[in-house]
């Protein structure tokens, strides 16, 4: 019986024009006068990245003559470091960012005159960061944290950072 089903089916396929399978077919001409209409749209809703920092120092831990002792009458004759601790605040990206794909290199973006290729939009990208403070310090280890072998000699500090990003950054082929 099963045999005899499975004979049914693959006569059915024999039986059917090869026409009922095809597609309908485009020449090379037309083809060739097709583009890209139509691309991806990536929202940016509130993208945060949260506060983060680190500490960067340079210096060495002591200061010693060729023979390893420290050398005699020196003032920094136990080495030092200088760096600063870094802390950024959260970050947020909002706004539009559009990926179009052309083909034919031989037209050109209407607003630009530059010829096509992917075409990556930027429709008010608004980039926010919190704060940003940097804290100068000098002391006797490399992370600068103990507090009785580290002096702080300044601060800087920055708030209310804003960007707004328009335009478009288009790649294509020369």
């Amino acid at each position: 019986m099963k045999r005899v089903l499975l004979l049914a089916v693959v006569a059915l396929f024999v039986m059917m024009p090869s026409s009922s399978f095809a597609r309908t077919p485009i020449s090379d001409s037309d083809l060739s006068a097709v583009t890209a209409q139509e691309g991806v749209s990536i929202y940016w809703n509130n993208v945060t990245t949260s506060a983060f920092s680190f500490t960067a120092s340079w210096g060495q831990s002591n200061i010693s003559s060729v023979t390893g002792q420290p050398i005699a009458n020196f003032a920094f004759d136990k080495g030092g470091f200088a760096g600063v601790d870094v802390m950024f605040g959260d970050t947020s990206i909002n706004g539009l960012l559009t990926i179009d794909v052309g083909v034919n290199n031989s037209t050109t973006t209407a607003a630009s005159g530059i010829p096509g290729g992917v075409e990556l939009g930027l429709k008010n990208i608004a980039i926010k960061m919190g704060s940003i403070q940097a804290i100068v310090k000098n002391g006797a280890e490399k992370t600068l944290s103990v507090p009785t072998a580290t002096m702080t000699l300044g601060t800087y500090y920055l708030t209310s950072v804003y960007a707004t990003i328009n335009g478009q950054v288009i790649i294509c082929t020369h």
